[in-house]
């Protein structure tokens, strides 16, 4: 069951699982009072496989202005190109104001890293639950504790990207504890800086070790 909290809705989500998830996700809209049927500032479409023509289109809608000031987007891939996730890059990075997205897919990996990382992402995979626990002994625990925790954290394999899933869990966990709008600031720098190759992953993560209280 998808937990979404509309006073503290992230721009992109990515969401692992199939069409029923888009029933779930109009359905939580409904609840919330926002009319589903006939109402432009809803788009929900099933792609078997999104492709450039696909990504033009939705770059070209979602840079038009809504009627109510939210725009909802769910988008449900079975597969999706290599040129069209590159070409989407700049939309989840600085989506229009007061849209939000809603990306299905059957499996995570096939979503390139850097596109992934824009995502806030919702996953009942083992290793998603695993992060998760990660990610709330890692807000538990104290400075000293955290910083020998990311030394241990980074010499894995794939370390950025496990720091950019990590940080995804963080997010949720800063939710479930109703943590202030700085705390989530803050997390949302350390992911921007993540992205960027020349930052040391070590180095980002100590920062975030020690601002948290």
């Amino acid at each position: 069951m998808l937990l979404l909290d509309k006073e503290n809705l992230h721009h992109s989500y990515l969401i692992e699982g199939g069409e029923a998830k888009a029933k779930e996700i109009l359905d939580i809209l409904g609840n919330w009072g926002i009319v589903i049927k006939g109402n432009p500032d809803i788009f929900s479409k099933n792609y078997e496989s999104f492709g450039i023509p696909d990504a033009r289109e939705l770059k070209q809608i979602q840079s038009e202005k809504g009627l109510s000031g939210k725009r909802f987007f769910i988008l449900t891939l079975c597969n999706i190109t290599l040129e069209a996730m590159q070409a989407l890059l700049k939309v989840f990075e600085e989506p229009a104001a007061g849209n939000h997205f809603f990306v299905i897919v059957p499996d995570l990996r096939i979503i390139i890293p850097t596109l992934r990382s824009r995502f806030y992402i919702i996953s009942e995979s083992k290793e998603q639950g695993q992060l998760l626990k990660e990610a709330e002994m890692f807000y538990k625990l104290n400075k000293k504790s955290r910083l020998d925790f990311v030394k241990k954290f980074v010499a894995r394999d794939n370390a950025r990207e496990r720091a950019l899933d990590i940080t995804d869990c963080l997010e949720a966990v800063f939710k479930n504890n109703k943590l202030p709008i700085n705390y989530f600031e803050e997390l949302w720098t350390v992911k921007k800086n993540l992205r960027g190759r020349g930052a040391s992953v070590k180095m980002i993560l100590e920062h975030l070790a020690l601002v948290l209280d």
